[in-house]
């Protein structure tokens, strides 16, 4: 009697999953975790992938910085690099196991999850969580203990290679975005592209709410960088869903704007 004819078992592809960011101890961590994150969202083709692309180029900036001597105070500003990074990467992780985010990344999280923003969106998104309220709340702990001014120059200088990289990134959006001019257009003269959000502004934000913490007793810290994060979180849906001609002028160039966000995500990944 012959056996019966086993059923060979099929087993589903493994899908690629995001792996939920740990905090980093280093900026060498920093960037293990950003390149994790930007792994894993070019295999699942998730528009998050966009500003961590952008933001582990910052990253490598800063380190290079750090190796090179270029910053007052090296080993301070290794913890103002893993204090900021661990920011986003918490709000990242509570997104991604379903938790409650700060309230401006909780825009750039979903705007990340549609496919009605421009290119240009998400990182101004990304910057504008990032840099109007983890920058401001990172320095002031970071400097803790000591003069808060004693950390301006190196505030300074990151933010200055903020700008920089955010200047390097035009000619790539210029490649992503063929209709981005119409929306430069609306910049007016201004580097920032969309006027409704500056790097020059939200850095000035970033200073002064680093300011209001260092004054402000322990008790109040908490409500200050809420509100911070709430006003973050207005310009922020400003920036998503903007009125008048600049939603015409989005919808233009998204029409004409690369799709494949793998693609995207390569391109912004260039160093």
């Amino acid at each position: 009697m012959t056996s019966p004819k086993k059923t060979r078992r099929t087993v589903a592809p493994r899908v690629r999953r995001f792996r939920v960011p740990e905090p980093a101890r280093d900026v060498a961590e920093v960037l293990a975790r950003l390149d994790a994150v930007v792994e894993d969202a070019r295999a699942v083709g998730s528009r998050l992938g966009f500003f961590a692309a952008l933001y582990r180029n910052v990253t490598r900036r800063v380190a290079q910085g750090i190796a090179d001597g270029d910053f007052d105070d090296g080993p301070r500003m290794a913890r103002l690099d893993a204090d900021f990074a661990n920011r986003y990467l918490a709000a990242l992780a509570a997104r991604l196991r379903g938790r409650p985010t700060p309230s401006a990344w909780r825009v750039a999280f979903d705007a990340a999850d549609g496919a009605d923003a421009v290119v240009l969106q998400h990182l101004l998104l990304g910057m504008n969580a990032h840099i109007n309220v983890d920058l401001g709340a990172a320095t002031a702990t970071v400097s803790a203990g000591a003069r808060l001014d004693d950390v301006r120059g190196d505030f300074d200088r990151i933010n200055k290679l903020l700008a920089d990289l955010t200047d390097g990134v035009e000619d790539r959006l210029d490649e992503l975005s063929p209709g981005i001019s119409e929306l430069d257009a609306l910049a007016g003269d201004g580097d920032e592209r969309l006027a409704v959000f500056s790097i020059g502004v939200a850095r000035d934000d970033a200073w002064r709410l680093a300011q209001t913490l260092d004054a402000a007793p322990a008790f109040l810290r908490e409500s200050i960088a809420r509100l911070a994060d709430e006003k973050a979180a207005m310009l922020g849906r400003l920036v998503a869903h903007p009125p008048g001609a600049a939603r015409t002028a989005i919808a233009a160039v998204l029409a004409a704007e690369r799709a494949d966000v793998r693609a995207v995500i390569d391109v912004l990944a260039r160093g």
